[in-house]
């Protein structure tokens, strides 16, 4: 009996053994479970006020360090970055809106890739905004990769080596809604609601008309996706309107509503365009902040102010003589357009939002010296 048992033992100990090394393996290269698709939180009361800045398409330092993309450029988004570092010290902002495409050309392959240590931590570990926090917007570069491991990242999960806080990288959610007190005494509400672009494209695509189809995930950019994203959008816009009290609503989203930036464009982002127009109109959104076209711009339609700032870090694009979608041409009054690398400065106080644009310097210009080009105030409502 004794030796049968020891017969036995020779075989549970080694298979042990390599149970746990296979578990310890899956654990550590595991694909992260996506969370619930949608939250909705109060951030803490501001006394006076709220004070942040925004940029998009930004990621580009490790696209050029592993040459993926010809026009991936790390110096501009280290110019733009060094900027944002310098204006913070007199502006001393609360947190960054990211406006999406923070992982040129096609986000990020796990939480160990060095997209996150070299287009994030490492691009944005300066002095004066190395503790600030990043709330996350998902452009399409972005949904490429593994989003997933974006959402992990979000959550606070880091890989081998990373350099700003855990907190930094706030996306706990493909879309999410933070609402804010500017002043507890008046009750005035600011309102940011942050969209997932390409996940809103999910029920408006027909066959072979949509950008990165065969790179996108289902579960997160699919038909399924998008049912839900539009009825919480709704839904929580609703909630928001229905509340007494002055506020401001901000949607962001990755794409643009209407642009007069000359690319390319696909007929599903025209579905969504007009779609989200009439969601925004008819609950009486503020203001619409986008990203992915690389260009500063300022658009009213229908008593909504759109703004896009796609202008962190890849090259700009050419600005258009004609606004997108066409027909919305006569319907919308041009404000400002430039085409410049930089960011937008954003300070909300009891008259409403200010919101500035900030132009950097090429890294090829004689001068040094950061230029705001343009302003614009937003009232409550």
């Amino acid at each position: 009996m004794r030796i049968i048992r020891f017969a036995k033992l020779r075989y549970i100990i080694p298979g042990f053994a390599l149970f746990v090394v296979l578990w310890i393996l899956v654990r550590r290269n595991r694909t992260p479970k996506p969370m619930p698709f949608s939250e909705s939180v109060k951030d803490p009361h501001y006394t006076t006020s709220i004070r942040f800045m925004s940029l998009g398409d930004f990621g580009v330092t490790e696209c050029e360090r592993k040459k993926a993309h010809h026009e991936c450029e790390g110096r501009i988004q280290a110019s733009v970055a060094a900027a944002m570092d310098q204006t913070s010290r007199g502006f001393m902002p609360h947190f960054i809106l990211s406006l999406g495409d923070g992982f040129y050309p096609y986000g990020v392959k796990d939480i160990d890739d060095d997209q996150l240590y070299y287009s994030f931590d490492k691009a944005y570990n300066l002095p004066n905004i190395n503790d600030l926090e990043w709330k996350i917007t998902i452009g399409d570069h972005d949904h490429c990769g593994n989003v997933s491991a974006l959402l992990a990242y979000g959550r606070g999960e880091r890989g081998k080596r990373h350099l700003l806080p855990r907190s930094s990288f706030n996306f706990p959610n493909p879309y999410y809604h933070r609402s804010f007190t500017i002043n507890p005494t008046s009750n005035k509400k600011f309102h940011l609601i942050v969209t997932d672009s390409v996940a809103l494209e999910g029920n408006q695509v027909m066959g072979g008309e949509r950008r990165f189809a065969s790179r996108l995930n289902e579960t997160y950019a699919g038909e399924h996706a998008a049912d839900a994203h539009w009825d919480w959008l709704e839904s929580i816009l609703m909630k928001i309107t229905s509340t007494v009290g002055p506020k401001i609503i901000m949607v962001v989203g990755h794409r643009p509503v209407l642009s007069r930036c000359d690319r390319g464009r696909k007929e599903s982002e025209n579905r969504v365009s007009h779609k989200l127009a009439n969601i925004l109109e008819k609950y009486g959104v503020s203001l619409y902040m986008h990203g992915h076209d690389h260009i500063m711009q300022h658009h009213t339609k229908d008593g909504v102010e759109h703004f896009g700032n796609g202008v962190g870090g890849f090259n700009v694009h050419r600005i258009s003589p004609t606004l997108w979608p066409t027909d919305f041409d006569h319907q919308a009054v041009k404000q400002f357009t430039a085409r410049a690398h930089g960011f937008a400065m954003h300070e909300i106080d009891n008259s409403g939002m200010t919101i500035r644009f900030v132009k950097v310097p090429e890294p090829d210009e004689v001068s040094n010296s950061l230029m705001e080009l343009y302003k614009f105030k937003i009232p409550f409502s």
